[in-house]
């Protein structure tokens, strides 16, 4: 089990990047970012399971900016460095895992080669920053709606407060792919910094989470991705 465990584990630290309405009169925060052929960021990720299958995860994850497009797209490379794992009270490693290379827009969402975003399975570094073109004034709420033949991504972000140059924001939707046709719902918190547009901090809960064969029900997943500093 411990081994199905760590590879599961590795999966979950790759595969964790409308309408609005609000007060025109207030200052509007853009959270498009402008890639940078060879950035590197690094990223702690703490994973927490709870219900029949429980224990928790620490990993490190990479990404890198591999290449970028002129309509503003990225082709933005994740890998996963491993960790230690506690699992059902028994220790374990998770395994480095394959690179794996996703074209994003500026706003950090998927995107196909068109430009045009597209659902895939939660990532919340990516969807954390799923805000449109027009950016957000501070308690404003957008809407987000995206479906495509791959899967759908139903719910709402909120930007909350904007202090000492970082901006917070909250979030709850609903996600459904090809092989996940119930709805997996995460509640997210997210800081940005605002001169970067990076992720400094997102956490959240995830619950609905499809059941396997091979290992016990998850109630739910907790996590929480941190940046490194340079």
């Amino acid at each position: 089990m411990i081994s199905r465990a760590g590879s599961f584990a590795a999966i979950c630290s790759l595969a964790l990047a409308g309408s609005v309405l609000g007060h025109p009169q207030e200052e509007v925060y853009s959270f498009e970012r402008t890639y940078v052929t060879g950035e590197v960021d690094r990223y702690r990720v703490q994973i927490k399971f709870e219900g029949a299958f429980s224990g928790e995860i620490n990993t490190r994850v990479i990404q890198t900016v591999k290449k970028t497009y002129p309509n503003g797209d990225a082709d933005v490379e994740t890998r996963s460095l491993g960790g230690e794992m506690m699992v059902m009270n028994q220790s374990g490693s998770v395994p480095e895992t394959p690179a794996q290379t996703v074209r994003v827009n500026r706003s950090g969402a998927p995107a196909d080669p068109k430009g045009k975003t597209r659902a895939s399975i939660m990532n919340p570094m990516q969807y954390a920053s799923y805000i449109a073109k027009a950016g957000l004034m501070v308690g404003q709420e957008l809407k987000v709606e995206d479906k495509s033949p791959d899967g759908n991504v139903t719910g709402t972000l909120k930007l909350t407060e904007v202090k000492e140059g970082r901006a917070q924001l909250t979030g709850a939707m609903d996600f459904t792919t090809k092989d996940v046709p119930n709805p997996v719902h995460i509640e997210i918190k997210s800081t940005v910094a605002l001169d970067t547009k990076k992720q400094v901090e997102t956490s959240g809960v995830l619950t609905g989470l499809p059941k396997s064969n091979e290992m016990p029900p998850i109630d739910r997943l907790i996590f929480k991705i941190t940046r490194e500093r340079d």
